[in-house]
């Protein structure tokens, strides 16, 4: 009979992090195609429009309600010194939506 401690079995030692196994193909990165980036720059495009839109449509909202909270504050009063009051209340109103 043998002894198990005098049976030696061969073994492959095992690959470390920092050793590249041989018969493992490394595959190509896949790069996206004309159509894919054409999909990604459109999708950028449409945000950048849309935000735009509605930064403008903020922008006007935010201008017509001052000029009508000037016009509230005077009234249908037409003499000359709430006219120029009401001509610098409006041009102290801004399209910025901030």
């Amino acid at each position: 009979m043998a002894v198990l401690s005098e049976k030696k079995t061969e073994t492959e030692p095992q690959a470390t992090a920092y050793e590249a196994d041989d018969d493992v193909v490394a595959e190509p990165r896949t790069h996206l195609s004309a159509p894919a980036w054409a999909a990604i720059a459109l999708g950028v495009v449409m945000a950048v429009l849309i935000t735009y839109s509605l930064l403008k449509i903020a922008g006007e909202e935010h201008y017509q309600s001052c000029v009508a909270a000037v016009n509230g504050r005077y009234g249908g009063a037409n003499d000359p010194l709430t006219r120029l009051a009401r001509v610098n209340g409006v041009n102290a109103c801004s399209r910025s939506p901030f």
